[in-house]
């Protein structure tokens, strides 16, 4: 299996093809120019919003009215102290008739059984509610002699008539200097008359409010309501976030002014504190262009002024709204309406210099991004757009309205993606400044760039968008999703084209699946949140608080997107660069598109001053900076280790077993002799092991250690033979996968398994779990071929197949040293623990080997692989070995050359005993007793090996077979090994170019 950390996947890799540098000085200053010549629209807009300071602070009739009786007082004389404390306006409650039953106002009867007409007895003569002039003019009734009001009809649709309001409260506030707004709602079985009679009921120039589900006359007499309001000269207050259906139409059919109307509802009142809720009346009026706010009172569960009644604590409460408010710089009375915003706005928003400007920067942008794709150079790029121009202008002249909406969509789209893309090859194209003053300037001036393109794009979308209809949120721009989604993922897909990367062609690993379920979450929460509100239900909410604690020493709060994601990402995307970090390079890219995307996000919502959003975003960058340098040492620390990084080495190693020390100590020499001393090494073994040659051993069983190392980790490599085994349980493949997992999680930048088999894992999910973890890391050898053909039938996810190598104990340097044998002829016999089902073979085997010694007076050398094992296995043949002569050593790294040239003969049931015979080109006889030694000798180029003998009924008879055979011609058997020992030694060369390869790109720093 070659590498998946080919250069295919290095973000330092140039497209194919010279790319050209795109100068950013000269497509800003011509956007810069554009915007200068349009910007007739801006400057009224910000000349409107300077003057549009005047507020109705509102509260709601029947409030007044259920408190004062409450607290047994006159509502007259309670609505008075409101209103001498700054409340300059009163919202009308209306009602039904069985709500005036209620309340004691009128009877209902009927005349007599059966009858159709509905009799209505008022209580108080001077009809308050006007229940008589408004029952006559609608439904035509009469007086009976009695003085009672008989109606022509009845059920649940006159019941459902909610049309009839206090006129006494009403008149007092007028007398009070109040403003009444009126609520019409709406009656979808009523005609012509009932709209004619409600309107009988307004005064001139009146404000209204419809309910908060539609207008009055939805959804087929709009026309209707729009006239009757347009002949009163009605002002509408248009409720925020409320969806009203039908009253953009009323408002435009009939011509009529209207404002932008907030409040928090009375079930909120009951739950929020004081503190929550006066900083929202001033950001609704500072931030949406809010200017009547209905202030409902507190309820009697939740008074905010302990030792205080209800009555005056309300009082005091509108008494500090007020009073911040005029802090902020309102002050009560009369708001302006979207006529004065159209009639100051509407001469530069229609005049052709605004026109022209516009189509040229839309033009312009759209050059710009062909020459950052590298589709043209920049000249012709701009030729290219001519068309698009003058198809603009005429689209202006044609169809200004829906021109202005495209044209204002594409800005929003393009502005952040441009931004974004410029500063991304603004990185590339020029050399790190190296030390931090140098890269600190560097970040500042990029953070700059980004902003000013930002703010050019959303500058030219408010100037296109300043239209009434949109500050007065009768119309919403519908694009705030599409410039959400645009630029992050035209941000990724620059990525990919330019430095020629098919993210198909990869394979997905483990860490790349949880790297791209973080940025789906994340995604998705970015997306939920794309607004300027959030509910106030959220009563104990922690970004609430955070907001109001920084708006209350900063006149506009920056918002928390550009500081904390998208100006850190760009820090953190220049000094990835300038150390070569590739994996997160593309995440932090699409992190620097959010700031873009949220500065040109500020002027989507067309309702806040834009003056303001410039002035959020201006303050951004200088907090955005410096939470990205500190960031980086942040991302120093947990991420990159760029000072003498580690590579950390997993296995069975500091248990006394001759194999793994031997692997491990080659492996060492090989990474010291490819790395040099860049790198610090770091083998996982056994506490209280000696250190293995070049490297620090550190305790594999202590969690906090392995973290550490692995954290620092530039190379990860598992190493051993039958590590993945679950005949000690299956803990023990767990075990060691988690080294693997641990180094994805950490992004270690390569991680290696080496010189591993796989017969001995039976368990089928284990199987499952190895191969789908084997399948992310950069590479995978086995050593032999059967392990990689079962990786493969388990599930390996790879396109490509896991490469077959050799144990790396075929690494050992150097020829086989030349024979020193004594006169008497030495067999070398390796002996191991095997299941107790074997026990019987074993001795059957060694009673073959001495036999043939006693026959030819041969010397027996007997070789302790893992002393602590195979001395107490040894001790077992002592009877047999009487009168005999034979020796036990213990093998080394030191040794173990030594005495492999002492030997004629090798009998051998260790794995590592039967390599090392092979590459000493030694005669070797394998009792293979597993499939793990088994695959090995399968794995001979030659064919199956022939002087082997499988442990079992009958191996020690073809152990005897071979001996003889070797005796007779042992000639024959030694070109037999050598042939044998240089085709390992060839494999061993094969696989070390295999994991050069993978190591070669590396970073330089890493």
């Amino acid at each position: 299996m070659t590498s998946r950390s080919d250069r295919e996947d290095r973000p330092d890799r140039q497209p194919s093809g010279k790319a050209q540098p795109v100068a950013v000085l000269p497509f800003l200053l011509g956007l810069l120019l554009c915007l200068a010549l349009g910007s007739g629209p801006f400057a009224s807009r910000v000349r409107f919003d300077r003057h549009n300071d005047r507020v109705l602070v509102t509260v709601d009739l029947s409030e007044i009215e259920e408190l004062a009786r409450a607290l047994g007082r006159d509502p007259a004389e309670e609505l008075a102290r409101y209103a001498r404390v700054g409340v300059n306006a009163c919202i009308t409650t209306t009602h039904t008739l069985p709500d005036l039953v209620a309340m004691g106002q009128i009877g209902l009867s009927t005349t007599g059984p059966g009858s159709r007409e509905t009799v209505v007895t008022l209580a108080d003569p001077t009809d308050p509610f006007h229940v008589a002039p408004f029952l006559t003019r609608l439904m035509q009734a009469r007086r009976s002699d009695s003085g009672a009001l008989i109606v022509p009809g009845g059920g649940t649709l006159l019941a459902a008539l909610k049309v009839f309001r206090d006129r006494r409260l009403e008149a007092r506030a007028r007398e009070l200097g109040m403003t009444p707004i009126y609520r019409l709602n709406n009656a979808p079985w009523a005609g012509t008359k009932y709209f004619e009679t409600l309107a009988s009921e307004l005064p001139d120039r009146p404000w209204v409010v419809f309910d908060e589900k539609q207008a009055l006359g939805y959804p087929s007499n709009l026309e209707i309501t729009a006239g009757l309001l347009g002949k009163l000269h009605a002002s509408v207050c248009v409720v925020e976030f409320a969806g009203q259906v039908g009253v953009k139409e009323v408002t435009v059919l009939g011509r009529l002014p209207s404002a932008l109307l907030h409040s928090i509802s009375p079930a909120e009142m009951g739950k929020l504190p004081l503190a929550r809720i006066i900083p929202r009346w001033t950001r609704a009026a500072t931030e949406r262009n809010t200017r009547v706010l209905v202030a409902h009172l507190f309820p009697f569960s939740n008074i905010p002024y302990p030792g205080l009644d209800l009555a005056d604590a309300n009082l005091r409460y509108l008494t500090e709204m007020i009073g911040a408010l005029r802090a902020a710089g309102f002050t009560c009375g009369a708001p302006l309406t979207r006529h004065d915003l159209d009639a100051e706005t509407g001469p530069a928003r229609t005049g052709w210099t605004f026109r022209l400007a516009i189509a040229a920067a839309l033009a312009l942008c759209i050059a710009w991004g062909i020459a950052l794709l590298d589709l043209a150079r920049p000249r012709l790029a701009l030729a290219l757009v001519v068309p698009v121009w003058l198809a603009s202008v005429v689209a202006l002249a044609v169809q200004p309205t829906r021109a202005c909406r495209w044209i204002a969509l594409a800005f929003g789209a393009l502005a952040p993606a441009l931004a974004t893309l410029a500063v991304y090859r603004a990185i590339r194209e020029r050399p790190d400044r190296t030390g931090w003053p140098g890269r600190v300037g560097q970040i500042g001036m990029l953070s700059t760039m980004l902003l000013t393109i930002s703010l050019a794009g959303g500058l030219l979308l408010s100037a296109t968008l300043a239209d009434g209809l949109f500050v007065y949120r009768l119309q919403e721009f519908t694009g705030v999703k599409l410039v959400y989604l645009f630029a992050p993922c035209a941000a990724a897909g620059f990525y990919f084209w330019y430095h020629r990367i098919n993210p198909l062609g990869r394979t997905i690993r483990v860490r790349d699946a949880c790297l791209a379920l973080g940025v789906a979450a994340a995604g998705a929460l970015y997306i939920l949140r794309s607004g300027n509100y959030l509910s106030v239900g959220a009563t104990g909410s922690f970004e609430y608080n955070l907001r109001d604690a920084v708006e209350s020493f900063v006149a506009a709060r920056p918002r928390t997107k550009e500081f904390l994601i998208g100006y850190p990402c760009l820090a953190l995307l220049y000094v990835a660069c300038a150390w070569r970090e590739r994996y997160l390079t593309p995440l932090f890219l699409i992190g620097c598109s959010v700031t873009a995307v949220s500065v040109v996000n500020s002027f989507c919502h067309i309702h806040t001053p834009p003056l303001l959003s410039v002035i959020r975003a201006v303050l951004g960058l200088p907090v955005g900076i410096v939470v990205g340098l500190l960031a980086i040492p942040v991302y120093r620390l947990l991420v990159y280790s760029p000072r003498r990084p580690l590579v950390t080495v997993s296995g069975y190693f500091g248990h006394g077993n001759l194999g793994d020390e031997l692997i491990l100590a080659n492996l060492l020499r090989f990474l010291r002799e490819r790395l040099g001393d860049r790198y610090e090494i770091v083998a996982f073994a056994r506490r209280g092991a000696p250190s293995p040659p070049a490297a620090t051993a550190v305790d594999r069983y202590s969690p906090w250690a392995v973290v550490e190392r692995l954290r620092q980790s530039a190379v990860h490599v598992s190493l051993g033979g039958g590590l993945f085994q679950d005949r000690t349980g299956p803990l023990t493949p767990l075990y060691y996968l988690s080294f693997l997992i641990l180094s994805r999680l950490f992004f270690v930048p390569r991680v290696l398994v080496l010189a591993q088999s796989f017969s001995s894992l039976t368990t089928g999910w284990i199987r499952r779990w190895v191969s789908l973890a084997l399948g992310s890391v950069d590479l995978v050898m086995t050593r032999d071929e059967n392990s990689a053909r079962r990786l493969i039938d388990w599930g390996y996810p790879a396109a490509t197949p896991p490469t077959v190598g050799v144990d790396l104990a075929c690494w050992d340097p150097g020829p086989p040293l030349p024979a020193d044998r004594p006169r008497t002829r030495t067999i070398g016999v390796n002996l191991r623990p095997t299941p107790d089902r074997l026990d019987a073979p074993v001795e059957e085997a060694v009673r073959a080997i001495v036999a043939l010694a006693r026959q030819r007076d041969d010397r027996l050398l007997f070789l302790c692989f893992q002393p602590d094992q195979d001395r107490p296995l040894l001790n077992r043949h002592h009877a047999a070995l009487a009168n005999l002569e034979w020796e036990a050593v213990d093998v080394t790294r030191d040794n173990h050359r030594e005495l492999l040239a002492r030997l004629d003969l090798l009998v051998a049931t260790r794995y590592h005993a039967m390599i090392l015979g092979f590459l000493a080109q030694l005669p070797t006889f394998a009792l293979s007793y597993d499939e793990k030694t088994d695959d090995l000798l399968d794995s001979d180029p030659g064919g199956p090996y022939r002087h082997a003998s499988r442990l079992g009924s009958d191996g020690h008879e073809r152990l005897a077979e071979l001996m003889t055979t070797w005796a007779r011609d042992p000639a024959m058997a030694r070109l037999e090994a050598a042939r044998l020992g240089k085709a390992l030694r060839r494999r061993a060369d094969e696989s070390k170019e295999t994991v050069v390869r993978v190591l070669a790109d590396l970073p330089s720093d890493y």
